[in-house]
């Protein structure tokens, strides 16, 4: 419904004050719809002849891409990763969606190759499941602040849950020298 005002008003009264405002507004919100309402969050199951949640995950993400490209273009030392800038997505923003478009199309590719007369489907997105072990990790309280530890927390303990030690490693007998406490002595005053 915001959509088709939009559209609306760009399309009927383009020379209005607010209308280049309004075509951008359209534009992001579009790609977002593309994104998470037509991509990550859609009920459509993406097989192997069925790509058309992947399109429209990739047109949602070239949009991101062309507005990071102009801003390049305008100031080529602009940093996504400080905390004041406000041309851009925050880079956790960014940094998460990358992350979630790159590796559900590796996921994708990789278990339709395996598996090819299956689906899958994009429910749950990584993004959501990113935040929330990085939630998690910063004791419930995620923001820009404290994102790098949870990330870094995060990464820890997947390479620790994930290390495979050997095998009978429990086995061996552990050797603890144990001294018998000293009770200290103190010296009464007279």
């Amino acid at each position: 419904e915001v959509l088709t005002e939009l559209y609306t008003l760009v399309e009927t009264v383009p020379q209005t004050s607010g209308a280049n405002e309004a075509e951008c507004t359209l534009k992001y919100l579009e790609a977002c719809n593309n994104l998470f309402e037509k991509g990550f969050l859609s009920h459509d199951k993406v097989s192997a002849s069925n790509k058309v949640v992947l399109a429209n995950i990739e047109r949602g993400y070239k949009f991101f891409c062309k507005w990071l490209d102009g801003i390049y273009k305008q100031d080529p030392k602009f940093s996504s990763t400080k905390l004041s800038q406000k041309l851009f997505l925050s880079w956790q923003t960014w940094d998460l969606l990358r992350i979630d478009v790159f590796g559900f199309k590796a996921l994708r590719e990789d278990f339709i190759s395996q598996y090819p007369r299956y689906f899958v489907s994009p429910l749950r997105s990584a993004v959501e499941s990113l935040f929330s072990q990085f939630k998690y990790s910063a004791a419930g309280k995620l923001d820009a602040v404290n994102y790098q530890t949870a990330q870094a927390s995060f990464l820890v303990r997947q390479a620790v849950q994930d290390h495979h030690s050997g095998t009978s490693y429990r086995d061996s007998s552990l050797q603890v020298q144990t001294e018998t406490p000293k009770r200290k002595q103190y010296q009464r005053k007279k």
